[in-house]
């Protein structure tokens, strides 16, 4: 650890202390990690200085859709994909969700986010990663330098289920060609950027099988998302959410911000 030396034994102890709770085992960064300490928010508020949805131009590969959706409609820009989403065959979770989360591209994004199912903050706000898990958020991409405008964010589903239900088989499905969109307008818009998955839902899409987070966190993977867009790069981690389930959490998603920095040349 890079110590400061004007720094007083008593900050030290308390840095040290902080480390121990938050169940590190060994010291290895020179960067105190404080997730924890954001203020309790109130449920549905929305988080200030959000990157705002870009609309960009059309991309190879992935013109107009008319197997899955009812009508035909080419998805090129945020508006568009909202669209095309709301006209999937079989979507019933856009009729009964209260609002419809899309992407938040940043045109200075180096990587990408992928969200989880809707919680009732992100349902109400109609914001991703909104509530306690955006003050998360932004405190843990903090902690290594980074802002929430380095990052595009994408929900892993658009809509929450009703009473936050386990999704059904053709819901994943539908997620997944969503998911695919939203990625390929991201693509169009930063080039072929690394993807970070926190939480299961969007784990289990990309990796076309029910997987754990904790046999698969700690590394990149290759991945092949579709014909058109080819393979990527893929870690996945817990969610903000899940840091309120201990140090094991705590120590790994702080493991994998590690990894990020150092693949980003932070």
């Amino acid at each position: 650890m890079v110590l400061d030396h004007n720094a007083s034994v008593k900050s030290l102890i308390t840095a040290l202390e902080l480390q121990r709770d938050w169940g590190v085992e060994s010291v290895t960064e020179n960067i105190p990690w404080q997730p924890l300490e954001a203020p309790t928010p109130i449920l549905g508020q929305r988080r200030p200085e959000r990157a705002k949805s870009t609309q960009i131009g059309s991309y190879a590969g992935q013109s107009s859709k008319k197997a899955s959706a009812d009508v035909t409609i080419e998805v090129t820009d945020i508006e568009s994909l909202k669209k095309y989403s709301d006209h999937i065959k079989d979507s019933t979770l856009a009729k009964t969700a209260t609002h419809h989360l899309l992407p938040i591209l940043s045109d200075k994004a180096r990587f990408i986010i992928i969200g989880e199912v809707p919680d009732d903050d992100e349902d109400r706000s109609g914001v991703l990663f909104s509530g306690q898990a955006g003050q998360y958020l932004e405190k843990i991409l903090k902690s290594i330098g980074l802002k929430q405008s380095d990052a595009s964010l994408i929900p892993a589903m658009p809509w929450r289920p009703p009473g936050g239900r386990p999704l059904l088989p053709q819901e994943l499905k539908v997620g997944a060609e969503i998911m695919q969109h939203s990625l390929a307008l991201s693509w169009a818009q930063n080039g072929a950027l690394p993807i970070i998955t926190m939480g299961t839902t969007a784990l289990h899409i990309l990796f076309k099988k029910p997987t754990r987070i904790t046999k698969v966190r700690g590394k990149w993977h290759d991945i092949t998302l579709s014909a058109s867009l080819g393979q990527a790069k893929l870690l996945p981690t817990f969610h903000p959410l899940q840091l309120r389930a201990g140090s094991v959490v705590r120590k790994g998603l702080w493991q994998d911000m590690i990894l990020l920095a150092e693949t980003l040349g932070i």
